[in-house]
């Protein structure tokens, strides 16, 4: 077994090189031509065809405070949210004076087993995206130890906080970004609305193979320069 293993392995390493090709331009869709407040609508609106709930905010503390009323409305008491620098600065724990309300965070766990109970138990995942895409109301997550994947597949509820200035036109400009900054991640997540399957008789049923509910509160943080192709 062990020479077979090595042979492959040997024929692997003397393999020819090969380099990945550039990617091709960007065909002048309709969706690169638009400004910012038309491409803020347009991924809106096809955020709510997917059945997204949609709430627009101006401002840190406005965030914070439409936050803490989706926790309210939505009876969350288990919060597990992502590590990243944007959502450390949210300052959670000062949303409520509710003691019944905690918030805890993937890195709490040094037991990888008992963290992923917890996560397929909590209320809600909260996290941030790096890119939100206005031509299919997209939201994409770069995965990494900030920002772990189950938070955004494992609860019945997924809140997400997404900064206007993380808003793309089509996939392409986001992939295009990645390939030129940190490069591609060992894992993105594509989240198009609220999980959504049929079962064989077409019924349509949400929350087989992730969140049932899909809450967006979109910041206006335009303020801040980004190039948004």
């Amino acid at each position: 077994m062990n020479s077979v293993r090595n042979t492959i392995l040997e024929r692997l390493s003397q393999a020819e090189k090969t380099v990945c090709p550039d990617l091709p331009g960007i065909p002048p869709l309709p969706h690169l031509a638009m400004n910012r407040e038309e491409l803020t609508e347009t991924f809106v609106r096809n955020l709510q065809e997917q059945s997204a709930e949609v709430h627009r905010v101006n401002g840190f503390e406005e965030l914070r405070s439409t936050l803490a009323t989706a926790i309210k409305e939505n009876n969350l008491t288990r919060i597990c949210v992502s590590e990243d620098d944007f959502m450390k600065s949210l300052d959670l724990e000062s949303l409520s004076n509710d003691s019944s309300i905690t918030f805890s965070k993937p890195s709490d766990f040094k037991d990888k087993t008992i963290y992923k109970e917890m996560v397929f138990n909590v209320d809600a995942g909260l996290t941030s995206v790096d890119f939100a895409v206005a031509e299919s109301g997209t939201l994409i997550i770069r995965h990494c130890k900030e920002n772990a994947r189950l938070l955004s597949l494992a609860p019945l509820i997924h809140l997400v906080v997404v900064r206007q200035t993380t808003l793309v036109p089509v996939y392409e400009s986001a992939l295009k970004q990645l390939l030129e900054t940190s490069g591609l991640p060992s894992q993105l997540t594509f989240i198009t609305g609220p999980s959504m399957t049929a079962d064989i008789m077409a019924t349509p049923f949400r929350g087989m193979h992730g969140p049932r509910r899909l809450v967006v509160i979109l910041l206006d943080d335009s303020m801040e320069t980004q190039h948004i192709r």
